[in-house]
Order: C-alpha cells, then structure tokens, then sequence
C-alpha cells in the first residue's frame, strides 16, 4: 500500500499541499474522512483512498460545485475512511482534549507549510541559479559570432591581398622590378607595398 506525505500527495492530486491540507481537515472536523497517521511520528500518510476522495471533491470543484455542497454530498460519490472506534479511543489517549487535538493539528498544518516554504524556496534558488545558466548559451553565440566574423575579414583581407598582387604581376617589369646589388634585379617591395 503507497503512502504519501502531504507534499508528494497533493502533485499528484494536481493542488497546492495548503489547499489539499485545509479540504482533508475539514473532511477530518467533519467527521467525514479520517486520514490514517505514522504509527512512529503521528504524521498524516494519505493512500489511495485518499487520492480517491481528492480526486472526486477536485473533480466536483472544477465543475464549480461549492465545498459546502461537496461535502454533504461526499458519502454518495466515494468510499470514506470514517473514525473507527479504536482509532478515537487512540487519539483520546494521546490528545486527553480538544485543546491538545487542536495544538496537534495546527502542529501538522505548520509542519506542511514550512516543508512547502522551503520547497518554494528551493525552487526560487533552483531558479536563481538557471538564470546564469540561461545566459551562457548567449555568451557562446556572441563568442561563437566574433570568431566568425574575424574569419570573414581575415578572408577578405586575402582576396584584397591576391587582387593587389595580380594588380602589381600587370604592372610593367620597370615599376616592379628595381637594380640590386652588382646588376642584380630584384622586386621593388617598397613599390608594391604602396599599391
């Protein structure tokens, strides 16, 4: 039998855990539907019939029926798990008045918003720390652009350059070529640097 903590329950039910909280403790004021606890740490565990009886009040509500209407109706539409005898006389033993039960239940209640908080938590540092990495493909495009654009004007530079140097092989033989040492001919590099 899957048991679930009041977290992992209410994303599979699809609903905020404050929201599936607050609707089983109301069932539970009710006397409607009892949620089973942790025999060790008297935490809420919700099986599968309890995903049952979320999934038909989810269903209702989103047919835009009042909780109220839901509520007095519920028996009708599925199985309950009702308080057994065994399990008041338990909770007599363990909770000796309202007031404890009370203390208890708004100890659970804030037990499952902080774990919710800090899940909110997580999740905005989880967010925080993808906005860097968001922006690192960003970075590499810009890098990834500027290496391509050095090579478009490393190529064009080459094409000037080898139309310079075809330019300067039609010049006649006198401008490119100039006297050198003992009646040698070389090329006139001052000449064709200034073309």
């Amino acid at each position: 039998m899957n048991q679930h903590k009041i977290g992992e329950f209410s994303k599979k039910v699809g609903k905020h855990s404050n929201t599936v909280a607050n609707c089983f403790n109301q069932l539970h004021q009710l006397k409607l539907h009892c949620v089973n606890r942790s025999p060790s740490t008297r935490e809420k565990v919700f099986d599968e019939l309890d995903l049952q009886v979320a999934f038909n009040i989810k269903e209702l509500r989103d047919k835009k029926v009042s909780i109220n209407e839901i509520f007095d109706d519920i028996s009708n539409h599925c199985n309950l798990r009702y308080f057994s005898v065994d399990n008041s006389l338990d909770e007599v033993e363990v909770h000796n008045s309202d007031y404890d039960r009370l203390k208890m239940e708004l100890l659970y209640i804030v037990q499952d918003v902080l774990r919710e908080s800090l899940w909110d938590e997580f999740e905005t540092l989880r967010k925080k720390l993808e906005t860097p990495m968001n922006g690192l493909p960003s970075i590499l495009d810009e890098r990834h652009n500027s290496i391509k654009d050095l090579i478009t004007i490393k190529k064009i530079e080459a094409e000037l350059e080898k139309e310079a140097l075809h330019k300067w092989s039609t010049e006649p033989v006198p401008v490119r070529m100039k006297r050198g040492f003992f009646f040698k001919k070389e090329e006139n590099i001052e000449a064709r640097n200034h073309m």
